[in-house]
């Protein structure tokens, strides 16, 4: 079986707009599936839940440790409450960069299988290899 996400956002964004944004879609090792989208910045804790089957549970905002200017390197995404302790190992970076006078875009977002652990209510969910990305936006609309 594949898996398959569908992201959008819906609300009017500040002119300038800074994020990064994490997700992914698998099964834990014990063959469960699991979810996660998290953000830093924009929306904050609002757009962040991770799903365990067909269970879905808010989490904290995101914290993104990476090098932007090495993007194929691991990225590590953790929450304040412990609910995320991922790294993502990427494959494939796509990288963006736009200027035209009043608007401006920089982007980056690596493809890749993330590893580590999910906390729910106590409960420790491992993951190998579940596919995602993690991101990078700076726009000035």
């Amino acid at each position: 079986g594949g898996h398959a996400g569908y992201d959008f956002s819906h609300g009017l964004m500040p002119r300038h707009t800074r994020w990064n944004w994490a997700f992914l879609m698998g099964h834990d090792t014990d063959g469960v599936p699991v979810a996660v989208n998290a953000v830093k910045g924009w929306t904050g804790s609002l757009e962040c839940a991770l799903w365990k089957g067909a269970e879905v549970h808010g989490i904290a905002e995101a914290r993104f440790d990476y090098d932007p200017k090495q993007p194929l390197r691991a990225w590590r995404v953790t929450t304040p409450d412990d609910a995320l302790n991922l790294v993502l190992t990427p494959g494939a970076v796509h990288a963006e960069t736009k200027n035209l006078g009043l608007v401006r875009s920089a982007f980056k977002q690596a493809l890749g299988t993330w590893s580590g652990t999910l906390s729910i209510d106590g409960s420790r969910i491992d993951i190998a290899r579940a596919v995602g990305v993690a991101e990078e936006q700076d726009v000035v609309w």
